[in-house]
């Protein structure tokens, strides 16, 4: 056995990609990260042993299955091969491996998972007059030890809310909340593991639930006890039931024309405080009836939305009982209040407005942008309480009025509703102090954004859009080694798309994504049919259809409708493109150029060559074509578009040059250096969705300086307009309410630096799937030292850098990498010179002169220090 310091255990364990795998199918697939503090080192082989409790596990005893030593290089997405595992059962897997010498590494921690369920004991309830807000509690006896306790839970319509049906607590403690929305009529039941919050005596489960739809509850409880006997617990007309409609008052809506959700008027001397623990009584709960629910029901495998508690930054008294409450960042969630109310002013009715921004000092605008109307009426008991909301809002301010009792930063509480992550997973700090702020505000901005399910925003619409859900993909990539969000999300707009036309190829683009920072083809295998349907393939539509002419694709389709070009948005922020004109659009193509690209690389790793050949002829068409018909041949910019005749337009906008550079249709020199010098005389002239793609399109031309000036820009479209004018602590919608007034101040789409810093500035892109071998590509701009830490499925990349100017001819960069295990980098550095001395960890090492960098192939796992001196 090899000592701790050179080769420790596997960690970072997941099964089907998750880190809490519950709920899991009978085929999952196992991955882990190798730790070993060797250079150069890879695995030779591993061992996977699972077993059905923690006794045999902990003695590493495999009696489920006991791979045996398995000589391969492969750490993730490695198939179960034993026997068929039990629906609705408990297991624990570990896992060893063997290095580049073939000493074996400790077994790892082990780690819990559990199966789906198959057939259901618990049937649908609700409370017995089909109220739309219901408490539901259940009390049971434990007699036993128990070894695991998972519980099983769905609820329906998310749709009227567009947000979870219930939330779900054990002895008191909040455990979660769902469901997520469907995929079309494929339902979703959560699954957590209450274990820790069972014990001997009586317990109970307790749900809050508000929906205007189906009006369903189901919850399975499956109790493991330490002498292997197994208990289920099911909801079923003997669970309790109130309506929660006098409680809650529910007569305005904070939503939009798009949902209803209603104002929480909270009345605490009606609230069944208690009501989620063991020992409660109230007559107003009543038994619950059983209801009918045909639908099939799958589990959800992203990680579990819990509620993070932040005291208020700030309390000011604005008069007699007003207050002013900063949170001091956007919370998508609630708030709580912890208070003592005298019998004096018992009964008390407060009045509580929340906003994302301010109508003037100290005053919150609670009728948002947005068209929310966040204001809610709570009346106190006598005595101690403790209020909190169920309901989704975003928000930063509060204010309080009517409230005589003292409000101080100790009693009043932001909630924020998100995942759990890891803040260690990654970092970025420079030499440049505006740069470090813009990325705390995105790493916050997704952190804050990632509930069950990417959406605009939490405020107008709460809808999965490709083209948030694209930027949003690639920045929680970089920052958060989370892969069940994104893949959840790209498989929900899979089956339900929204209008944009060059949308629908994003989420092309995003499966692609999934695979190569995954590895992982289980969802390219199940959805490739869908995949296909996202591109115009020689079909006979009459608005939208490729032109085996002109070999473009042609689309007539109207502004803000089923399949229209969508180009930028705002409207406003579209730089005068010739969008009525356009029938060939530009934008369109590269789309399509894309997709058609991305779909040839799935076809090839899904073995349909046939398919890969087709898909791969239509890109390069389009290419051509684009190149032939789309460029003004005296200034060799790209104009906008054709008209429906074929003729040429003579704009050229700035969104008409960066996509077709940032989706890698530009590959000439000349039509890059033109591209790039438009955009410098002109910075940015986009949306902050636009933004990630000047950004994208600047880094695709080795343009490190002119992307570095436009993220650390203090223009009105820039991030230190957000931050520092707009007082943004979340990714806003737009710019600046002047570019689109019913902005929100939650949109994670103007999130593009966090993944812009990652993949541009420090080049870190997968050449082969699963990040197997990457790249590390710098273009570093003047900016002098930056480093940076980036999670991966195989483990962190970390790099720092410092660039050293002696004199206009004298250089010199100094590079720290720490590679994963199991992984091989290429490392490319700016030099201006073709011959210069390179050292690799203080030896002189050969290199290859690629467009003015050094490339260092092959690097290895480990830390290692490279300087080219020119």
């Amino acid at each position: 056995m090899k000592s701790k310091d050179n080769f420790n255990k596997p960690y970072g364990l997941l099964i089907n990609l998750s880190p809490c795998p519950l709920g899991v199918d009978l085929n999952p697939k196992f991955s882990w990260i190798l730790d070993s503090s060797k250079k150069n080192d890879h695995q030779t082989a591993y061992r996977i042993i699972i077993s059905d409790n923690k006794q045999k596990i902990n003695s590493n005893h495999g009696n489920i299955w006991d791979s045996g030593i398995v000589a391969s290089s492969e750490s993730s997405n490695i198939f179960y091969a034993g026997d068929e595992l039990l629906p609705d059962k408990t297991y624990y897997w570990k896992v060893c491996t063997f290095d580049k010498d073939s000493e074996q590494s400790e077994f790892s921690e082990p780690q819990k998972f559990t199966t789906l369920i198959k057939e259901w004991k618990a049937k649908p309830i609700w409370c017995d007059n089909n109220a739309d807000m219901v408490f539901i509690r259940k009390e049971f006896e434990i007699s036993k030890e128990v070894e695991s306790a998972i519980a099983s839970v769905f609820a329906s319509s998310t749709e009227t809310a567009r947000q979870y049906v219930f939330d779900f607590r054990v002895n008191g403690k909040f455990i979660s909340q769902g469901p997520v929305k469907p995929h079309k009529n494929k339902h979703f039941y959560n699954t957590y593991d209450i274990t820790d919050e069972l014990t001997k005596g009586m317990n109970c489960i307790g749900s809050l639930l508000f929906t205007r739809k189906d009006k369903v509850y189901m919850c399975q409880l499956t109790i493991t006890y330490t002498d292997g006997t197994v208990e289920r617990i099911g909801t079923d007309k003997t669970w309790l039931a109130m309506d929660a409609k006098d409680v809650f008052g529910m007569t305005r809506s904070i939503g939009t024309v798009l949902y209803f959700y209603p104002s929480e008027d909270i009345n605490a001397n009606l609230y069944p405080f208690g009501f989620d623990k063991a020992g409660f009584h109230n007559e107003s709960f009543t038994h619950a009836i059983e209801k009918e629910f045909d639908h099939q029901l799958y589990p959800v495998y992203t990680t579990k939305v819990d509620r993070f508690y932040k005291h208020a930054q700030s309390v000011v008294k604005l008069g007699e009982n007003e207050y002013f409450i900063d949170i001091g960042k956007e919370v998508i969630g609630g708030l709580k209040l912890c208070i003592e109310v005298p019998k004096a002013y018992a009964n008390q009715t407060i009045r509580i407005i929340f906003g994302e921004e301010l109508e003037e000092e100290n005053q919150v605008r609670y009728k948002m942008r947005t068209t929310n109307t966040y204001e809610e009426f709570w009346t106190l008991k006598e005595g101690y309480q403790e209020i909190e909301n169920f309901g989704m809002k975003a928000f930063r301010y509060v204010n309080i009025q009517n409230c005589p009792m003292q409000l101080t930063t100790k009693n009043i509480m932001g909630v924020a509703y998100r995942q759990h992550y890891d803040a260690n997973d990654s970092f970025f700090e420079s030499s440049n102090s505006l740069l470090n702020d813009i990325y705390d505000f995105v790493k916050y901005s997704i952190t804050v954004t990632s509930q069950d399910l990417y959406v605009d925003s939490q405020t107008r619409e709460r809808k999965n859009y490709e083209g948030d859900a694209y930027i949003n993909q690639l920045s929680q990539y970089a920052l958060m080694r989370n892969f069940t969000l994104p893949r959840f999300s790209i498989e929900d707009l899979v089956y339900c798309p929204t209008w944009p036309f060059e949308y629908k190829q994003m989420t092309i683009m995003m499966a692609l994504n999934d695979y190569l920072h995954t590895g992982d083809k289980g969802l390219l295998e199940a959805h490739y049919d869908m995949l296909k349907t996202k591109v115009v393939d020689g079909n006979n539509d009459p608005d939208n259809y490729f032109d085996e002419t002109l070999g473009l694709v042609f689309n007539t389709t109207k502004n803000n409708s089923e399949n229209a070009n969508l180009v930028d948005w705002p409207m406003s922020e579209r730089d005068n493109y010739d969008f009525s004109n356009a029938y060939y659009n530009t934008v369109t193509n590269a789309f399509h150029y894309k997709a058609y690209g991305d779909l040839a690389q799935i076809a090839e790793v899904l073995g349909i060559y046939e398919d890969a050949s087709k898909y791969s002829k239509y890109a390069e068409r389009i290419k051509e074509s684009m190149y032939k018909h789309l460029i003004d041949e005296d200034i060799g910019l790209f104009v906008d578009g054709l008209d429906k005749d074929g003729i040429r337009l003579t704009h050229m906008s700035q969104h008409a040059n960066i996509f077709p550079l940032a989706l890698g249709i530009v590959k000439d020199y000349e039509t890059i250096e033109r591209i790039v010098k438009f955009i410098d005389e002109r910075g940015m002239c986009t949306s902050v969705y636009g933004a990630h793609f000047v950004l994208a399109a600047c880094y695709q031309a080795n343009a490190g300086q002119t992307a570095l000036n436009l993220m650390i820009s203090r223009k009105l479209r820039s991030w230190y307009h957000l931050i520092y004018e707009l007082n943004a602590t979340v990714c806003p919608e737009a710019w600046d309410p002047a570019n689109k007034p019913n902005m929100t101040y939650s949109h994670p789409w103007s999130s593009a630096p966090a993944n812009a810093l990652a993949y541009g500035m420090f080049g870190i892109k997968p050449t082969k799937p699963g990040f197997k071998t990457f790249d590390i590509k710098l273009q570093p701009g003047n900016l002098e030292y930056a480093k940076i830490k980036v999670p991966t499925i195989k483990g962190h990349i970390e790099v720092e850098y410092n660039l050293n100017i002696f004199t206009d001819s004298e250089t010199e960069v100094c590079v720290n990498a720490k590679i994963p295990v199991n992984t091989t980098a290429k490392v490319f550095i700016p030099c201006k010179k073709e011959n210069p001395e390179v050292l690799l960890n203080g030896i002189e090492t050969g290199f290859e002169y690629e467009n003015g960098y050094v490339a260092v192939d092959n690097v290895g796992s480990g830390k290692h220090y490279i300087v080219v001196k020119s």
